[in-house]
C-alpha cells in the first residue's frame, strides 16, 4: 500500500507533482513567471489519508428549518450566511475563491468531489468558505492527478462539511429569503449550535397583531426587527438586554398594509427569522 500522496499521484500520472500556482507558466516564451502557494499544497505535504467517519450532524437555518446529515472534513461547528453555487465542476476553484469568505457554501449539483483535488488548480492559498453543504461527497475520487479527496482537503484546512442534505430545498429558501444565516455541526452539540429557538408566530395570517414566542440560552442583547419583502426595515419591536429564558413579543401592524413580512430576532451571533402574513 502506498501511503504517500505525492508518490501515488506521480506514479499514476507519470510526472512529478506540481507545487504552487504559477499564472503565465503555460504562456509561449514566458520564462520568469511568479509562483504562489496553492491551497492543494497542504495535501502534498501531508501523508495522512483518512476516510470520513460519517458522524451525524445537524444544520439549523435562521427561519427555524432543521436538517440532519453526515459530517465530513473538520467535524466542528460553523455558522455564516447561506449561499449556493450551481456548477457541475470547478468545486476546487469555488472552495478557494475569496469571494465566498465567511459564508456557508452549498453545492446544488448532487455529487461533490468526483475527480478529487488537483495540484495547481486552486484560486488561492486556502479554503475560504466557513463550511460546505452538499447532497453527497465522493469518498474515493477517480482522477489520475488527484492528490486527495474533498474530505481530506477540508479537514486539513479545518473547514467542516455536511452531506445528505436536501440542497434543492436550501436553494429555494435562499431564493425566498435572500440573506439567510445558518449553523451546523455535530448532532450531539445541537443545543450549543443554536442558542436561540423560535416558535411559530400565531395567529398567522393575522390582523392586526401577531405573537412570537422565543427562548434564549445565553443572556445578552436581543433585537427584534420587522422587515417587508423588499428588505426594508418596518419596525424595531425590541432592542434590550435580556437574561436567558422564555419570552414572547407582540407586533401590532395596525398601521401597516396587507402583505408578507419577516420578524427577525437577533441574540448574540444567532439570528432567527419568522415569515408572517398580514391580511386586512
Amino acid at each position: 500500500m502506498i501511503n504517500s500522496r505525492s508518490l501515488a499521484a506521480s506514479l499514476m500520472s507519470d510526472s512529478m507533482i506540481r507545487r504552487g500556482f504559477s499564472p503565465g507558466s503555460s504562456g509561449h516564451g514566458v520564462k520568469d513567471y511568479p509562483t504562489f502557494v496553492d491551497a492543494a499544497d497542504i495535501l502534498i505535504d501531508s501523508d495522512e489519508i483518512s476516510q470520513s467517519k460519517g458522524k451525524k450532524g445537524v444544520l439549523l437555518l435562521a427561519d427555524g428549518s432543521r436538517f440532519e446529515g453526515k459530517l465530513f472534513g473538520s467535524e466542528t461547528i460553523s455558522q455564516g450566511e447561506l449561499v449556493f453555487i450551481t456548477g457541475m465542476t470547478g468545486y476546487q476553484e469555488s472552495l478557494t475563491d475569496p469571494s465566498f469568505a465567511g459564508q456557508i457554501l452549498t453545492f446544488t449539483w448532487p455529487l461533490l468531489g468526483n475527480y478529487g483535488i488537483i495540484p495547481g488548480q486552486s484560486e488561492s492559498s486556502r479554503v475560504h468558505p466557513r463550511g460546505v453543504i452538499c447532497k453527497q461527497v465522493m469518498k474515493i475520487p477517480d482522477h489520475r492527478d488527484s492528490i486527495g479527496s474533498v474530505h481530506d482537503f477540508l479537514k486539513l484546512h479545518n473547514v467542516p462539511g455536511i452531506e445528505n442534505i436536501d440542497t434543492r430545498e436550501l436553494t429555494k429558501k435562499v431564493r425566498e429569503f435572500g440573506t439567510l444565516l445558518c449553523a451546523f455541526g455535530p448532532l450531539e452539540k445541537e443545543e450549543e449550535i443554536s442558542s436561540l429557538s423560535v416558535s411559530k408566530a400565531y395567529p398567522n395570517p393575522f390582523n392586526p397583531s401577531t405573537n412570537l414566542e422565543y427562548s434564549i440560552l445565553n443572556s445578552g442583547l436581543v433585537k427584534v426587527t420587522v422587515f417587508d419583502v423588499t428588505g426594508r426595515q418596518v419596525s424595531v419591536i425590541e432592542n434590550t438586554y435580556k437574561d436567558a429564558g422564555d419570552y414572547n413579543v407582540i407586533w401590532n401592524a395596525q398601521n401597516n398594509t396587507s402583505g408578507i413580512y419577516y420578524i427577525q430576532i437577533l441574540s448574540g451571533n444567532d439570528v432567527k427569522t419568522q415569515k408572517v402574513v398580514l391580511l386586512k
